[in-house]
């Protein structure tokens, strides 16, 4: 009795086994289906990444002043040490200097160590501004007016229209807050319609003289004093000195001036080619197939096709004559007749020919030997 009880225990004991050994077989393989399953996550998660956050917008601004100031901020702060370690070098520079003799060219030789070095610093921090940050940021404000200014137009389509306007308006401005930082970036803005194009066009204008412009102006702070000092320092004369400080200072300011007219001129063409109308498409189809059929009808000029056997002799490059124009005259030159018009031509070829029927009619006729015999009265006439 015991000893099937024990049987039956350690059959049962194998049996759990077997089973727990074929799970764990069956589990360990269990997960190999959702191998397929990472890629429509990473999908999902992709989607999601490209909508606005809450306050995505204003998180961005605040953001990019933060990678904005890292980039400008080292160079400003750069360059103001240079100007202070240059500056504080600059008796032992002078000492240097006035070895060569000439009191002038010590005090440039002074000054240019003081005005290169800062006006380098200062030119490296204006081109960062000038061409990633002022760019950027730049655009991103274009970009959010003209996403407003599509939002007008949406009212006409109720709430969802303008719901789905300010959305694009968001999702937009989004992007452009996020772009990548590059060197002279393309602009994403794309104005629609005539009073988009003049929007964008008069914001350029205004960019262009608060950033370019501005910036030309401001290297001039360290450019014009770096010209007179290297100047003086090669010369020693203190006029051709400051006629170099002149020079800079008109270069800076055509710059300037270059810029805003550049802007100006843009937004003008940009505004006209928005407010042409364009030609419609089936103007121009009419144009085509007006053309084409002139363009098959048969010349006024054109020879009239030859009757068979009949041979046509003519010049390549004569005119032909209506069988009603009069031959023309021997004497009369070819620059002549091509001087006058066909009217004059045919007046004139009728007033000669006029003009000889009358001469012909007027002139005596001599008879003939054969009316002089048989007139008998002309052999008694002569007898007497």
């Amino acid at each position: 009795m015991q000893s099937s009880t024990r049987g039956h225990t350690v059959l049962t004991a194998a049996g759990l086994a077997v089973a727990s050994t074929a799970a764990m077989a069956i589990v360990p393989g269990a997960p190999v289906a959702p191998e397929h399953a990472p890629p429509v996550v990473s999908a999902d998660v992709r989607l999601v990444a490209t909508e606005v956050p809450p306050g995505g917008l204003i998180t961005s601004f605040l953001g990019n002043q933060v990678i904005y100031c890292s980039i400008i901020c080292p160079l400003v702060v750069q360059t103001g040490a240079t100007a202070v370690v240059t500056s504080v070098l600059t008796p032992a520079t002078f000492l240097g200097a006035l070895q060569a003799g000439d009191l002038l060219k010590a005090l440039g030789a002074t000054a240019a160590s003081v005005t290169g070095p800062t006006n380098a610093a200062a030119a490296a921090t204006i081109l960062a501004d000038g061409s990633e940050v002022a760019p950027r940021a730049f655009n991103a404000f274009k970009v959010g007016v003209v996403g407003l200014l599509n939002v007008v137009p949406s009212v006409a389509d109720g709430l969802p229209g303008v719901l789905a306007a300010v959305q694009s308006a968001r999702q937009d401005t989004f992007d452009a807050l996020n772009a990548p930082i590059v060197p002279n970036p393309t602009p994403t803005v794309t104005p629609n319609g005539f009073v988009q194009v003049a929007v964008v066009g008069l914001l350029n204008v205004g960019g262009a003289v608060v950033f370019p412009a501005f910036n030309e102006v401001l290297g001039a702070t360290t450019a014009v004093p770096d010209a007179v000092a290297q100047e003086l320092a090669v010369t020693g004369d203190p006029a051709r000195a400051i006629a170099a400080g002149v020079a800079k200072t008109a270069e800076a300011g055509n710059a300037a001036v270059s810029v805003i007219a550049d802007a100006v001129v843009t937004a003008v063409e940009d505004i006209r080619a928005a407010g042409t109308p364009a030609v419609p498409t089936t103007t121009t189809a009419a144009a085509q197939t007006s053309s084409a059929a002139s363009k098959s009808e048969p010349s006024v000029d054109a020879k009239p096709p030859a009757s068979p056997g009949t041979t046509i002799r003519s010049k390549p490059t004569a005119k032909l004559r209506s069988a009603a124009d009069p031959e023309p005259a021997a004497s009369e030159s070819p620059s002549a007749r091509t001087a006058t018009s066909h009217p004059l031509r045919q007046i004139a070829a009728d007033v000669r020919k006029a003009v000889r029927d009358a001469v012909t009619n007027e002139s005596p006729k001599k008879p003939s030997s054969k009316n002089a015999e048989a007139d008998p009265h002309h052999g008694s006439s002569a007898e007497e």
